[in-house]
């Protein structure tokens, strides 16, 4: 038997002895903790060596004089008991439901983040992130920015860039935007680098004056390198060339403007 051979056996007797945890855990076998959850009082049985070899805030509960550690009972009230079943799932198993809701998916997130479980941020930032679509994605982009989730935030980005039209349409996009100054920021300084990392010669400029201007030129769709925008309906002209559009964002302090400059020099495509 070679060494990927002994890996492999090794990993297969690890996963099936982990296992057990959750069957004692079923059985409340060797558990020596209550765990009670919201205001109607459900309550879980577990270990404390589990939990606190997933979380740092439960392992300093019980390596302390605390009151959770002397009665072995533990009172969590702001957290739903469904998501904390969750949890203590994910923490025995391993394993995120596949037909877990966004929903369920964000408040799970907060509970993973209140008690520092990293597996399973990392864990949600697959599960939420394979969830983003063109009309949830401002949505999820604040979310991880909330919670630091530097790889979910990347692919609410990602996924607003390369459908900013649909995008445009959510209604997220027309209640959040206007009103998040900061995020919009954000969300143009991002859309610009990848505008340059695209092109060659940048079609747009970022700059900043006293009057608090953001000027900012981006483009919709790509074509070898180039980004433009060519609405439905326009064909060809300017001597058989076709007519596309630099899309200009202007922000000031009153508001947000947007412009179109029309270009043939740029190939694009029919949105």
């Amino acid at each position: 038997m070679n060494a990927n051979e002994n890996n492999c056996v090794a990993l297969q007797y690890f996963c099936k002895q982990f296992s057990r945890l959750n069957e004692f855990r079923d059985s409340e076998y060797l558990t020596d903790v209550t765990v009670v959850v919201g205001g109607l009082g459900d309550t879980y049985r577990a270990h404390k060596l589990v939990l606190s070899c997933h979380s740092q805030v439960f392992e300093a509960m019980f390596t302390s004089d605390m009151l959770e550690s002397q009665r072995g009972e533990v009172v969590i009230d702001d957290v739903n008991p469904k998501i904390f079943a969750l949890y203590l799932d994910y923490i025995y198993t391993g394993e995120l439901p596949e037909d877990m809701t966004i929903l369920d998916g964000t408040e799970l997130l907060v509970c993973a983040d209140k008690y520092q479980t990293m597996s399973l941020l990392y864990a949600l930032d697959d599960a939420l992130g394979s969830k983003v679509t063109p009309y949830n994605a401002l949505e999820m982009h604040q979310i991880a920015d909330s919670f630091n989730r530097t790889a979910l935030k990347k692919k609410s980005s990602n996924v607003m860039w390369s459908n900013l039209s649909k995008t445009m349409t959510s209604e997220s996009w027309k209640t959040m935007l206007p009103n998040n100054r900061q995020l919009m920021n954000e969300l143009l300084v991002d859309f610009h680098k990848k505008v340059l990392k695209r092109q060659e010669e940048p079609l747009g400029s970022l700059r900043y004056s006293r009057n608090d201007v953001l000027r900012f030129t981006q483009s919709w769709k790509f074509d070898k390198g180039i980004m433009a925008f060519r609405p439905k309906g326009v064909k060809l002209t300017m001597k058989g060339r076709a007519v596309n559009f630099i899309v200009v964002f202007t922000r000031i302090s009153t508001g947000t403007a947007v412009s179109l400059y029309p270009s043939s020099a740029v190939p694009g495509r029919i949105l």
